[in-house]
């Protein structure tokens, strides 16, 4: 690496003021193969510039902000942009909350190349959550940084966040479904006709039809397992599975459970989110674990309501 950090050094002082700026301000932990819990929160001068700057320029690409790229003293060649952009979704309008720089150094293929690896942290206004591993292969060409190779990774979290909600059939619309719905579209939706506490308590006695509704925070493997669960008991990972529609919105999960019981009734029962990740999830244990539970009376027992 000693070839090529003396030139990079030409370009620092006026380049990293610009690489914070294109991350947005975003917290930085420094982390070189430490455990989670030492993991060192610094600030972005105290990281390798050139690998603050080559982030920045991952970031922008990840977003399809080529003309704020092409502001910048890095390219990226084409077969790094085909791996940093998805074919039908970019990260326009998310935020980058934070990011860890795993690994920064001399590539075993080069010596005239820089390394660097990081784990980056989005989140967008609606909510949604996604964590991506990226790794980045640079090196100097003429006055420029080219980053000539780089892999995106989604790596979605052991136990996501969802939010369930439970919405009266009869105040559920077959448009919310036809009419190729956006994830942050059907939120509201549901939001607006989604049963509370009290309104679950004001209902007539008797079963009545229902929708649940699971909306997943997290990015997911697109082949995450999830299951919607009805149950007297609201621990563990027994009830009886719901015929359940599983809507995916760019990895992002709401799986839709329609059922039929009594709501808001001194008889309670449980609505169940048990998640399993899928195989491309970079997730060792595969075991389904329990990551929601709803009360029939509206009660959150475990998540978010």
């Amino acid at each position: 690496m000693r070839r090529i950090v003396k030139p990079l050094v030409a370009l620092s002082v006026l380049t990293v003021g610009l690489a914070g700026w294109f991350l947005g301000g975003a917290s930085a932990w420094s982390q070189t193969a430490a455990p989670e819990d030492q993991v060192r929160v610094t600030s972005l001068k105290k990281l390798p510039w050139d690998a603050t700057l080559v982030l920045s320029a991952c970031v922008l690409t990840m977003r399809g902000r080529d003309e704020a790229l092409n502001r910048t003293p890095v390219v990226v060649a084409p077969a790094a942009k085909s791996a940093l952009q998805e074919r039908r979704f970019r990260y326009e309008g998310f935020e980058l909350t934070g990011f860890t720089l795993t690994a920064y150094g001399e590539p075993s293929s080069s010596a005239d190349a820089v390394l660097a690896s990081a784990l980056l942290y989005f989140t967008d206004p609606a909510g949604r959550r996604a964590t991506v591993s990226l790794a980045a292969e640079y090196g100097l060409a003429g006055k420029k940084i080219e980053i000539t190779s780089a892999e995106a990774v989604t790596l979605p979290p052991p136990k996501p966040d969802v939010r369930l909600l439970i919405v009266l059939a009869a105040n559920v619309s077959k448009t919310w479904f036809s009419s190729n719905p956006t994830r942050t579209g059907l939120l509201q939706k549901v939001e607006e006709k989604a049963l509370t506490p009290e309104a679950a308590r004001n209902l007539p006695p008797g079963p009545r039809d229902f929708y649940v509704f699971a909306f997943f925070r997290d990015r997911l493997a697109p082949d995450a397992g999830i299951r919607l669960l009805v149950s007297p008991n609201p621990g563990g990972m027994d009830g009886k599975a719901g015929e359940t529609t599983d809507l995916i919105f760019n990895g992002w999960h709401v799986p839709v459970m329609r059922g039929r019981g009594s709501l808001g009734s001194k008889e309670e029962w449980f609505v169940k989110a048990v998640y399993t990740p899928g195989h491309s999830s970079y997730v060792k244990d595969r075991t389904p674990r329990l990551v929601g539970v709803v009360s029939s009376n509206l009660n959150t027992v475990s998540g978010k309501n």
